[in-house]
Formats: C-alpha cells, structure tokens, sequence
C-alpha cells in the first residue's frame, strides 16, 4: 500500500525557495502552476524560530559551518600558543572530529555542526594536553 500526501499551504506573497538562478521554484499541481517550498526551506524556518522564540541562550544552540578552523585557532592563541602551532592543532583537531581540510585552506569541504560549548571543550582539550601534543 501506498500512501502520498500532497499539502497546498497559503504564504503570503514571497519567494521563499529560490533555484540557482534566484528564480521562484515552481512546479505544476493540480494543472496549475505552483511556488514550491522544499523541506529544506522548511527545516531552516523551523531552525531560526527556535533560535527566535526560544528561552535558551545564543551559547547553547549549535550550528553548522565549514569555518571552525579559524575560532579554533584564536581560542588556541589567545592562550599564547604560536600562531602556526595553533593552525596545526586546530586543522587535526577539525580532522578528527570529521572535517576534510585541504591543504591551506581556512574552510572544511565538510559542515560541522557544532556549538561554542564544543569549540571551547575541544580548545580546552588541547590546551590541558599541550604538552604531549607539542612533542608529537
């Protein structure tokens, strides 16, 4: 058995999905041309309410990003760690983690989701264990 649900909601007049080109998407339902909103569009909207309505603190949300190299580095730095043993830190670091970085670049080809908290464990990681990380 299959079952397929098809949902017409009203927005009010925006374009919420756009294509590479910045055009509308649309689609044809009910032979009558249609905005299309993908679940991606969805999922973001109810991402950013959460952090719009929300009780908790701007701390405690995560987020995605390919650029933790460089908060990573700083909070490594700020602690008097060399600059360039910092970048190293930080890139093996990411790489354990699960970021593909490549060569000297400062963003991953991977998107981390991750929040301060686990920036800041993981410099804090690497601070306490400096010593045994230094002599590697």
């Amino acid at each position: 058995m299959q079952l397929e649900i098809h949902i017409l909601q009203s927005f009010p007049p925006a374009n919420l999905n756009r294509d590479e080109n910045g055009m509308p998407k649309s689609t044809v339902f009910g032979g009558r041309p249609r905005a299309r909103i993908s679940s991606q569009c969805q999922k973001r909207a109810v991402r950013l309410s959460y952090q719009e309505n929300s009780a908790l603190k701007p701390e405690h949300f995560a987020q995605r990003s390919r650029a933790w190299m460089p908060e990573l580095k700083e909070l490594l730095t700020l602690q008097e760690i060399p600059e360039a043993q910092a970048e190293t830190a930080a890139k093996l670091a990411l790489e354990v983690l699960g970021a593909k970085i490549e060569g000297d670049r400062v963003e991953s080809k991977t998107i981390l989701f991750l929040g301060k908290t686990e920036i800041e464990a993981v410099a804090n990681i690497l601070i306490k264990n400096w010593n045994a990380i230094a002599l590697v």
